[in-house]
């Protein structure tokens, strides 16, 4: 059997659900009602503390009239065609990313559409049913809860079409849960077609970020965030603190370096302007811990903060929270969840930092009996949060909320004179000069792997007028945290990404010559895989005189508090342009030097290879419910195998323990398949995921089951350095392997990290002619010795490229 071949559909199962069919539409999804939640607290007639009937009816309607426009989130106009992309200028920013998002919608709806499963059988009975969706381990189709989808009964054709949507999602079934009111007791033999409904929420945010910043892009308040220039820089006065007692912060974190540090005084203190602020570094360097100090610090000294925190993925947002928990009680931390998430997948530690609830009431009306769905908690709860963390598209739902500090603004204003002692909210510091924001800091930690029109989302929630008053000017500050040389944004449409929709709006900034040019500057922005129209160069490529004398409005991250130096030479000279400097303790990175496992017992690094051919899942399930577009499920069993031999060889040794492991395969199949031999052998307790789900945590032992890897620079470094052990290598490693510098290092895999290792290992066990002359070594044979240094001479120079 051809496990690559897609599966055989009949034409006559295709056809039915191209029939007119009868409608039967389900349970709306466990949504809040915004609508409600917005009346509740901008409204007096909900709410009142007072007021006259006058008074409250002027004040009702009025509410009435902004809450049906705050909630209103707009459609996304598809798009197929990228000829016509308008230019990417300060004038035309907004529209070019609506076009690219629906470029993005169009593609995200056609893939979805090739999920749609034929002749499938759904167990369970008319209070909840169960479907098997091959692929959803691996979010092939991404499903979530709450999204829709379309259910034809087919043996026979009945002539009705059901709709309804997702209660719960368990991808480590593979299984998705709904409930149909309407829908009959079948059998456990018939057939059904099931179609998916692309959910285009996120989109939907980005594309009314997008329309609301449109109009501030190119001389309003969002022009400094979207296109700062050295000239909206603060000018530096040459005073800057040399040593750790000038920067007047009490650090909670005692083990941050100096360039940490100044980080964090620089965004406590705001030295730089209204401007985003980088915190760019490789993996190990420190960005989360930079950005959890700052967020101490702000929390500790600014008592009128309140800051959202976001990240582009549930797993980085949970990571925040969690270091965020170590000093934040419930009470002032919020971990902001959507009802689209199931709980099943919150770590367990923080969710008691989370709302929820598990029965209707007036704001969740369509809360299913016995399920507990995430929502957002009332507004007097969030007044009393001094931090929320949210992924960056769920801040989307905030918006709807009118939690904006646009929208806070502009209500405030209209209600000023009627509500200022009738409305919970607008009770305290009604007077202009004492009212502060309600969003005083944004930070968005991992913003490499976001889209620029997702970043936009939280953007568009802080991003507004100064507050100007006799006493002073309150603007948000934003702080960005990230890696551009990392995972980047997840883009779907080829066009989209070609012209720049897969350009992280974190890197866009790092090619502005603020950022590029500024002397500090240490990072090399990567050359761009796009079309030259994508991402231009700026109007203003020249060199700024202002460079020179601006604070630098970003920190360099380049020690790396994590791995064995071993581990950090090939990505520092592949993609850190060799800058990345070693400091992790030894009591950290030598744990297994000399251990008898490892074939260089000086390095702790073992690469086994294993010829064996992937497989693809066949379960029962899966062979029943595939669709022409279902992800191949696909594992290797061999490697899962040495996985668990080197997981018990490994668990055995004095001072390890399973919570010291994290194994990571790049396909969702082989995890489950890890998992699953793991727990048969009694390890279920060590951690296994995907690279997305280890973005930002740390193990003290690290095993890859690479499947089928196209490593060839870091194979060639394993191999050189006797690393390598298993099958034989492809001949391009051997090629690769032979280790030789050049002038501009770009046409070999041996980096400056490499060398100078080499170097100093040859010159430490070098014989003291080396160093002190051919005297030391005698007299006899002079002219070999000369020869022979001289050749000695000759090898240590190409070490060093020269």
């Amino acid at each position: 059997m051809d496990i690559f071949a897609k599966p055989f559909i009949p034409d006559w199962l295709k056809d039915i659900n191209m029939i007119p069919a009868r409608e039967y539409p389900g349970p709306p999804p466990p949504a809040p009602y915004l609508y409600m939640y917005v009346l509740l607290w901008i409204s007096p007639a909900y709410g009142a503390l007072g007021g006259s009937k006058v008074e409250i009816e002027y004040a009702s309607e009025k509410a009435s009239q902004i809450a049906l426009g705050v909630i209103n989130v707009p459609f996304v106009i598809q798009q197929s065609d990228a000829s016509d992309i308008l230019p990417f200028l300060h004038t035309t920013y907004s529209q070019r990313y609506i076009h690219l998002v629906g470029l993005e919608a169009g593609s995200r709806i056609q893939e979805m559409k090739s999920f749609t499963m034929y002749g499938v059988r759904i167990l369970g009975s008319a209070a909840l049913w169960e479907v098997a969706v091959p692929g959803v381990v691996e979010d092939s189709p991404n499903i979530q809860i709450g999204d829709l989808i379309k259910l034809r009964k087919v043996s026979p054709f009945d002539g009705n079409e059901y709709e309804f949507c997702f209660l719960d999602v368990v991808r480590r079934k593979s299984a998705v849960y709904f409930h149909h009111p309407e829908l009959p007791n079948w059998s456990a033999n018939d057939l059904f077609n099931i179609e998916f409904q692309y959910t285009d929420i996120a989109l939907r945010y980005a594309t009314r970020s997008l329309l609301d910043l449109e109009k501030h892009v190119e001389t309003g308040y969002a022009r400094k965030f979207i296109f700062p220039e050295p000239e909206d820089a603060i000018m530096s006065l040459g005073t800057q603190a040399k040593t750790s007692l000038d920067l007047g912060l009490d650090f909670r974190d005692d083990q941050l370096n100096w360039i940490q540090k100044k980080a964090v005084s620089a965004i406590v203190k705001n030295k730089y302007g209204d401007i985003p602020y980088l915190v760019w570094g490789p993996p190990g360097t420190g960005k989360t811990r930079t950005v959890i100090e700052a967020i101490f610090q702000i929390i500790t000294l600014q008592p009128d903060a309140r800051i959202l925190a976001c990240a582009p993925s549930h797993s980085a947002a949970d990571t925040l929270t969690l270091r965020l928990k170590k000093f934040l009680s419930p009470q002032l931390l919020l971990r902001f969840n959507p009802p689209t998430r199931p709980s099943s997948e919150v770590p367990g530690e923080i969710l008691a930092y989370t709302y929820s609830v598990n029965e209707p009431d007036i704001i969740n009306p369509h809360v299913f009996m016995g399920t507990s769905v995430f929502s957002i908690p009332s507004m007097e709860s969030l007044l009393q949060k001094r931090v929320v963390v949210s992924a960056c598209e769920d801040s989307g739902l905030l918006m709807q909320c009118g939690l904006s500090n646009t929208f806070m603004n502009e209500t405030y204003q209209v209600y000023r004179d009627r509500l200022k002692t009738m409305n919970p909210f607008f009770s305290y510091g009604v007077d202009d000069s004492q009212r502060g924001l309600f969003w005083t800091h944004l930070f968005i930690d991992e913003a490499g792997q976001a889209t620029e029109p997702e970043s936009m989302i939280p953007i568009s929630l802080v991003a507004c007028e100064p507050l100007i008053s006799n006493a002073r000017v309150a603007s948000p500050q934003l702080i960005l945290s990230g890696d551009h040389m990392q995972l980047g944004p997840v883009v779907h449409s080829e066009a989209a990404r070609r012209h720049g929709l897969g350009v992280s709006y974190f890197e866009r900034l790092i090619r502005r010559p603020l950022y590029r040019d500024h002397p500090e500057s240490r990072c090399i922005p990567r050359t761009l895989n796009v079309d030259a129209v994508a991402i231009p160069p700026d109007a203003n490529e020249a060199a700024s005189l202002v460079l020179n004398d601006c604070v630098a409005p970003f920190a360099n991250l380049i020690n790396n508090y994590r791995s064995h130096p071993s581990f950090l030479m090939t990505p520092s000279h592949l993609y850190y342009n060799g800058t990345l400097t070693p400091e992790a303790p030894k009591s950290l990175t030598h744990a297994f030097i000399g251990a008898s496992f490892l074939p260089n017992p000086d390095i702790p690094i073992l690469f086994y290879g294993i010829q064996a051919k992937e497989e693809r899942s066949l379960n029962q399930a899966s062979m029943n419910n595939e669709s022409e577009g279902s992800a191949a499920a696909w594992y290797n069993p061999a490697e899962a195998a040495k996985i668990l031999e080197y997981v018990t060889l490994l668990s055995r040794l004095e001072g390890v323990g399973l919570k010291d492991f994290g194994i990571i395969s790049p396909f969702r199949e082989q995890v489950k398949v890890i998992r699953e031999l793991l727990r048969a052998n009694r390890l279920g307790s060590v951690d296994v995921g995907t690279v997305e789900d280890y973005q930002g945590m740390e193990r003290s032992i690290i095993l890859i089951s690479t499947s089928d890897p196209q490593w060839v620079s870091f194979l060639a470094f394993y191999f050189r350095n006797g690393c390598y052990t298993g099958c034989s290598v492809p001949k391009t490693v051997l090629d690769a392997s032979v280790a030789k510098a050049s002038d501009d290092g770009l046409d070999n895999n041996y980096g400056k990290l490499e060398q100078a290792r080499d170097v100093a290992h040859n010159m430490m066990n070098a014989p003291p002619s080396r160093w002190l002359g051919v005297a030391a070594g005698g007299e006899a044979g002079i002219r070999n010795d000369v020869e022979s240094d001289l050749d000695w001479t000759h090898e240590l120079l190409e070490q060093f490229g020269m």
